[in-house]
């Protein structure tokens, strides 16, 4: 059930932070967790913690760069930029996700989209085919992360390479989501991501009537989340299961 008032607010929050975000680069550094993060992303968390203190008070908020818990479930949920690496080298495939999560279940979310200039919302999804050959299909995985995440992402790749028209590496959770729900993707798999990675863009994939959202046990330290269509999808994951 979508929270129309914290929609709205989303969709006002992201696009005034997404004014903010130069497309040219910034200079990073390494986290705790080997993950990079720049300038922009600590500013923009901080300009998006401050505007929903002001338009919801009293309002949890778990951001990824100092905010809350990865393990917080309910309240605001924000990833500043989702592709750090890519942005802070200048590539344009980088994004900004927030999301809501009420506790009775109501949600709200955006994703700005620097690949394509483009808000993306559960209400502007692009309508898509339904179905796709398994040969002509477009289909995208991760390769970063702890060792064991990279090691089943270039499983993954190899497996999609063997069997699909395309297979790329975006670098971002969220515009990965974002492609599938409005068809640019007929699969996206991501091994371990944070709540903040994933938060808004299976919104978006769930709002959509052509695709959905798995979430599959692989062996490793955290599920796997699995998007796309459903047959697909369903290949996927009996084709990884037979490489473990």
């Amino acid at each position: 059930m979508i929270d129309t008032h914290r929609q709205a607010m989303a969709e006002a929050v992201v696009t005034k932070a997404a004014q903010q975000v130069p497309l040219t680069g910034s200079d990073s550094e390494l986290k705790y967790d080997g993950s990079l993060v720049t300038y922009w992303d600590k500013a923009i968390e901080e300009t998006v913690a401050q505007e929903l203190k002001e338009l919801d008070p009293g309002t949890h908020l778990v951001g990824e760069e100092s905010h809350g818990s990865r393990d917080d479930r309910i309240g605001w949920i924000l990833d500043p930029i989702d592709g750090t690496a890519n942005f802070s080298r200048g590539l344009q495939y980088f994004g900004i996700s927030l999301a809501y999560y009420g506790e009775d279940g109501e949600r709200a979310g955006a994703i700005w989209d620097a690949s394509r200039r483009k808000l993306c919302t559960p209400n502007n999804v692009l309508a898509s085919r339904s179905s796709v050959p398994l040969s002509l299909s477009f289909c995208a995985t991760e390769l970063d992360g702890p060792s064991e995440y990279k090691a089943w992402g270039v499983t993954a790749f190899k497996a999609l390479s063997e069997a699909v028209h395309t297979t790329r590496v975006p670098g971002s959770v969220a515009l990965g989501l974002a492609h599938v729900a409005d068809g640019l993707l007929d699969l996206y798999a991501a091994p371990g991501p944070a709540i903040w990675d994933y938060a808004a863009g299976t919104l978006l994939v769930e709002s959509t009537s052509h695709s959905v959202v798995r979430f599959e046990d692989f062996g490793l330290s955290s599920p796997t989340l699995i998007a796309g269509l459903p047959e697909i999808v369903e290949w996927f994951i009996s084709a990884m299961a037979a490489r473990h």
